[in-house]
């Protein structure tokens, strides 16, 4: 079997790499800025938008947190709540929402790639997390792996 996983799983990876990738995406906005500032659409728009993105993404992390805090210390595959509906929603609320609706209030498309990015991150580093659950749970988890997308339902 796989060296036993914390709680945490692969996400202090997933963290470190996000923000590496967002502080050259600031890079990248401010040295050729003002090429990649949003035009066409007004700030009001971008920030009703980011808003909006942030209101769904955290109740999404938060319940998250909590079903995988409860899973973990039971020692059972979390597969209830938002993990019905995608296998690591927390990684996917910070993916499709929470980042994103922050990133909307600094106007700048060199920024929207950190999102991508880390779609990127995560279906790379989620390997080891799937391989230590497939050992640690067998044909539940294949089962779960199969009936449930990965980051977005």
């Amino acid at each position: 079997m796989s060296k036993e996983m914390t709680i945490w799983g692969v996400g202090l990876k997933f963290t470190v790499f996000s923000v590496l990738c967002l502080l050259l995406a600031l890079v990248v906005h401010y040295v050729w800025y003002p090429f990649f500032v949003i035009q066409g659409i007004p700030y009001a728009v971008l920030v009703v938008i980011g808003l909006t993105l942030i209101s769904i993404g955290i109740p999404i992390w938060i319940a998250a947190s909590k079903e995988v805090d409860r899973a973990f210390e039971a020692g059972e595959l979390a597969t209830q709540g938002v993990y019905a509906l995608c296998r690591h929603p927390i990684y996917g609320s910070a993916t499709f929402f929470v980042i994103p609706g922050i990133l909307l209030f600094f106007r700048s498309w060199a920024l929207l790639a950190v999102p991508v990015a880390m779609v990127v991150l995560a279906r790379l580093l989620v390997r080891r997390e799937e391989v230590y659950l497939r050992e640690k749970f067998g044909q539940a988890y294949l089962e779960y792996y199969m009936s449930v997308n990965a980051l977005f339902p």
